[in-house]
């Protein structure tokens, strides 16, 4: 039984535990990781995986086998130009 889900019409992977949302684009070699407590910021870590994320079954491979790896922001500015 897969622990994700996939949508093809947005090419997504998703899982949803432990109060986290798991994201990862298709072709990616990263889970986005979002906390539902911290909506709507950014993701508080991310999953790296040593293989891209083409199927199910990889995703939920790198959800178990993959290394998390915790992220950092800093503000630079607002919007697309950072003015």
């Amino acid at each position: 039984m897969a622990l994700g889900e996939c949508s093809e019409k947005i090419q997504a992977f998703w899982f949803g535990a432990n109060g986290c949302e798991y994201v990862a684009w298709k072709g990616s070699h990263q889970i986005y990781v979002y906390p539902t407590d911290e909506y709507p910021s950014p993701p508080s870590y991310i999953i790296q995986h040593k293989k891209r994320i083409e199927t199910l079954e990889e995703f939920d491979n790198a959800l178990i086998h993959g290394i998390r790896m915790r992220a950092t922001y800093s503000e630079i500015g607002t919007g697309v130009f950072g003015d």
